[in-house]
C-alpha cells in the first residue's frame, strides 16, 4: 500500500464516523452513515471516501456491510475505503 497524496482525495470524505461505547450496537451508525450516503449521492458524487485505523474493534466490517472496499492506499497509517456509486 502507498501512502494517499491528501491533494487528490476525493470531494466527499467521511472523516470520523464516532458513536460512544454505550449506544454502539444500537443501529445509530447504521442510521447516519445511510443519511451521510445519501446525501454525498444527492450532491452528485460518484464516490465516497473514508479511512480506518486496523486493529481490535476496527470498522472494516461495519463499512464493508455498506459496500466499501479498500483503494490500496494509506493515509497516515490508516486505510482508506472507497464507495463507488454507479450510474452518476
Amino acid at each position: 500500500m502507498e501512502a494517499a497524496d491528501r491533494s487528490v482525495r476525493g470531494r466527499h470524505f467521511l472523516w470520523r464516523l464516532l458513536i460512544d461505547k454505550r449506544y454502539q450496537g444500537q443501529g445509530i451508525g447504521r442510521e447516519a452513515l445511510a443519511q451521510v450516503i445519501t446525501l454525498v449521492r444527492e450532491d452528485g458524487a460518484t464516490e465516497l471516501l473514508t479511512s480506518y485505523e486496523p486493529g481490535d474493534g476496527e470498522p472494516w466490517p461495519f463499512y464493508q456491510k455498506f459496500g466499501f472496499v479498500p483503494t490500496g492506499e494509506l493515509d497516515d497509517d490508516e486505510i482508506v475505503l472507497r464507495l463507488t456509486f454507479p450510474g452518476q
